[in-house]
């Protein structure tokens, strides 16, 4: 049977298994990688129509909730935003999904230059040469 690999970065793990758990969903937990910074989490769940129907109301529910950005990753490998889509629509979609990845909608929320901190405008510039 094939299955669909789901990608959960680490606000993101706890509630949807929560969420998977409380849909009855199967799934297995491929690889867990804690780090002192973010913690990541690869799921395995097999794609048959039921679960995909149902899996896609756990996505759109997830949406909803909490402020996240899904990307569906599909076997042409197009890059498919759920942000906006009906349950439905992400149904029909995950049928010809390769995998999901759920993350934050900003993964660099913004750089702090030297004119804005006075720390760093206390420090010597350095310029490197390639």
């Amino acid at each position: 049977m094939k299955s669909l690999k789901i990608y959960l970065d680490g606000d993101s793990f706890r509630p949807f298994l929560i969420l998977l758990d409380k849909h009855c969903l199967p799934y297995i937990v491929i690889d867990h990688r804690p780090d002192a910074l973010i913690s990541s989490l690869w799921l395995d769940i097999p794609k048959s129509a039921e679960i995909l129907d149902r899996l896609s109301g756990v996505i759109t529910e997830f949406i909803s909730r909490k402020n996240k950005k899904t990307v569906i990753f599909m076997n042409d490998r197009r890059r498919v935003g759920a942000s906006g889509l009906s349950e439905q629509e992400i149904a029909l979609l995950l049928a010809h999904a390769e995998r999901l990845k759920i993350t934050e909608p900003e993964i660099v929320k913004r750089f702090i230059t030297a004119s804005e901190d006075a720390t760093l405008k206390r420090r010597k510039q350095r310029f490197y040469s390639e």
